[in-house]
């Protein structure tokens, strides 16, 4: 038994030498039944990007990095329609969410956002 402490905490001691790194393939996607948005996102080391009168929908893929915050916001201008933000990290929804439906006459952006942490190397092995 205590061999097999042993043995674990070598692997342990090692991850952490090795500078462990877990990368998640990250994919942002924006939809809706608007037709045009306006997208902020941060990627990696909190590099801030935005996209100005995109057409929806609309997908941005990328290499994360380990526990890398993830953050996705959409805007409508048009006036009409909903918006839905969703982070998959590694093929699974990180996070997803829907705005509330904009409406003719209705003047500024309804704006929905969604984040969430990659995975650790920590946690998944």
């Amino acid at each position: 038994m205590i061999k097999y402490y042993l043995i674990l905490l070598c692997m342990i001691l090692i991850t952490i030498i090795s500078g462990c790194s877990c990368p998640s393939d990250v994919e942002l996607s924006v939809t809706g039944t608007t037709t045009k948005v306006d997208i902020k996102i941060t990627i990696e080391n909190g590099d801030l990007l935005k996209f100005y009168g995109k057409n929806i929908p609309w997908s941005y893929e990328y290499q994360g990095g380990d526990g890398d915050h993830v953050w996705l916001y959409a805007e409508n201008h048009q006036g009409f329609g909903n918006v839905t933000v969703t982070i998959y990290a590694d093929g699974e929804v990180l996070d997803t969410m829907t705005s509330r439906e904009a409406h003719e006459g209705f003047y500024g952006g309804v704006g929905v956002g969604a984040s969430g942490y990659l995975p650790s190397c920590a946690l998944s092995h």
